[in-house]
């Protein structure tokens, strides 16, 4: 009960925390995470469909679709101030872009991108304040998705079968063919853990 008061008091009232489950896991709901859901401090979508790792950011982008949706994933915990951090970001943006945490560059070899592990290392994150088309938003750190930032995701999430357990390089073939950049924000990355 001391988690449930401490993220009551201490949650910006602008953000409201969704969680997407797929139903069969929903009936599992239990201890702090129930006490969350029963108060109104966490809403839960029902997903018919598993789609895994996309659950994340697919029903809540469908039914927000006008506002900034921020994705973070289950297995890690978060330093609070990380919605700060990329609301913060986002605010003084000029542009439509995705801001991430930690954004490493892809790089091309021979006209071939690389694989993910290659370029996903320290010395290629994409530099505060930069925006970029090469750079990938990975959503281990926390992302922020701007309003409307991607078209037709309905149409697109077909395609999600091809790369099931690979959300963030899904996620980047979408911003690609809509023409986002992504931004990464200020700091150490390790300062939001």
């Amino acid at each position: 009960k001391m988690l449930y008061y401490f993220i009551k008091q201490n949650i910006d009232k602008r953000f409201h925390i969704c969680c997407t489950l797929y139903k069969d896991d929903y009936e599992k709901l239990s201890g702090d995470f129930k006490l969350f859901v029963d108060n109104d401090i966490i809403e839960v979508i029902i997903a018919d469909k598993n789609l895994c790792p996309h659950l994340k950011y697919f029903y809540a982008m469908k039914k927000y679709w006008d506002k900034p949706i921020i994705t973070v994933d289950d297995d890690r915990l978060y330093d609070i101030n990380i919605l700060n951090a990329l609301v913060s970001k986002y605010e003084t943006l000029n542009y439509k872009s995705i801001v991430s945490t930690c954004a490493p560059c892809m790089s091309i070899t021979h006209n071939k991108i690389d694989l993910h592990t290659k370029w996903c290392v320290p010395w290629r994150r994409l530099k505060p304040n930069e925006k970029s088309y090469i750079a990938m938003a990975e959503g281990f750190g926390g992302v922020l998705y701007p309003p409307k930032c991607f078209a037709n995701l309905d149409a697109e999430i077909e395609d999600n079968n091809k790369c099931l357990y690979h959300d963030d390089l899904f996620l980047k073939v979408l911003a690609i063919k809509n023409a986002v950049p992504v931004t990464q924000i200020n700091g150490m990355l390790e300062n939001f853990y």
